[in-house]
């Protein structure tokens, strides 16, 4: 099965919790962290998900953990994106808002998909061991945090409108 075909099994879990999470932005652009704990549980559900559909053992509170550790292993990120949203939302009232907060949903949906498909290629790997998580959350962390290009920023956006079946 080539690596496509095994994020493609995945593509309903992972882009069902990307629009949930970019839905949690609108809170998340009045009330800084507000989407955090939504965030959490949403895809603290998806690894559960996708494990299962990996035929693995991994159940809600080890995936909440999981979790936790990749939001605090990006802590200073988040920090930062937070502050850049609420800071435009100051110097351009009205117009900053909503920039705010479609870049804010346009993030976690960005975010949602690269963790479910780095979760979903460690899952499908016929060696990987469930309890070597503590091992991979820097590079979770490096991989889902970082910094998008102007280009992937586009393509997600594209994802955005073209995956709109999976949008609840």
């Amino acid at each position: 099965m080539s690596l496509e075909e095994k994020i493609k099994k995945h593509e309903e879990t992972i882009y069902t919790t990307a629009f949930a999470t970019a839905a949690l932005a609108v809170p998340g652009t009045f009330i800084p962290a507000a989407d955090v704990t939504g965030i959490v549980g949403g895809w603290a559900l998806m690894i559960v998900k996708i494990a299962a559909d990996c035929d693995r053992q991994m159940n809600r509170d080890t995936a909440v953990k999981i979790v936790t550790s990749i939001l605090a292993g990006a802590a200073g990120y988040i920090g930062g994106s937070k502050i850049f949203t609420v800071g435009l939302q100051f110097v351009l009232p009205g117009l900053g808002t909503l920039g705010a907060l479609a870049l804010n949903s346009l993030l976690n949906f960005l975010y949602t998909i690269r963790l479910g498909r780095f979760i979903a290629l460690q899952m499908e790997k016929p060696g990987f061991d469930t309890e070597d998580w503590a091992n991979l959350i820097p590079e979770i962390t490096s991989v889902v945090f970082a910094m998008p290009s102007v280009m992937e920023l586009r393509e997600t956006w594209n994802d955005w409108k073209e995956q709109q079946s999976y949008n609840l």
